[in-house]
């Protein structure tokens, strides 16, 4: 398993950053992502910057 979660970036984020990560690519706003997942934007922000952080620490 560890092997595998070091190849795939995807793999290292969790459910609903995965759920913002294709909302994302699929063109919505951090409102619509919001609004369709039932979170709050502060909430698609904190997914969105985690995801960040997961991707950079991932390339180290």
């Amino acid at each position: 398993m560890g092997a595998s979660r070091h190849r795939d970036p995807l793999a290292r984020l969790t459910r609903r950053e995965r759920e913002v990560l294709e909302s994302m690519a699929q063109g919505l706003t951090n409102q619509a992502i919001a609004a369709a997942l039932s979170i709050s934007e502060r909430a698609v922000e904190k997914h969105i910057g985690r995801q960040s952080g997961r991707n950079r620490a991932g390339r180290s």
